[in-house]
């Protein structure tokens, strides 16, 4: 007979992973919208204030996805990160340089916030999730991964 517990295991995980892909996806979407529409957010072209928005906006979208995939892949290795990061920043350079045909300004300085806030919110993704769920690891040998590799 087989054991219920991990069918019921995978299909919350399944669930869980589903819903946090859904709200990456609705966070990106207003993200995407707020970026691109003119004017989207007035009070913001004061100051610093712009820096911070985009810096709390890539730092929430980098907690997100990397919950996301980490939900989804198990664990995430320090190359999941690296990677989340450099594509993360690849995005908010393509994203500055959409803006200007919306009538809004391309700045290298947003774009640096970009950058700084996906870093952070990666790295608080690394410590503080992973202290609570251990979802971030290394790579380990194939005879600790697969039960039917090891003999006794």
């Amino acid at each position: 007979m087989t054991d219920p517990q991990p069918q019921q295991r995978n299909r919350r995980r399944r669930r869980w992973t589903f819903a946090i892909l859904w709200v990456a996806g609705l966070y990106w979407l207003a993200l995407f919208i707020a970026t691109h529409w003119p004017n989207a957010i007035a009070g913001l072209d004061h100051g610093h204030l712009d820096k911070v928005a985009h810096f709390a906006a890539f730092g929430g979208l980098a907690l997100i996805v990397a919950t996301a995939w980490a939900s989804y892949a198990g664990r995430l290795t320090a190359q999941s990160l690296v990677a989340l990061v450099l594509v993360l920043a690849l995005y908010g350079a393509v994203d500055e340089l959409l803006q200007p045909p919306m009538g809004r300004n391309c700045s290298f300085y947003d774009w640096f916030a970009d950058v700084a806030g996906t870093i952070t919110g990666t790295v608080l993704f690394a410590v503080v999730v992973n202290r609570f769920f251990r979802v971030v690891g290394t790579r380990r040998p194939a005879s600790q991964t697969n039960p039917v590799s090891q003999t006794n």
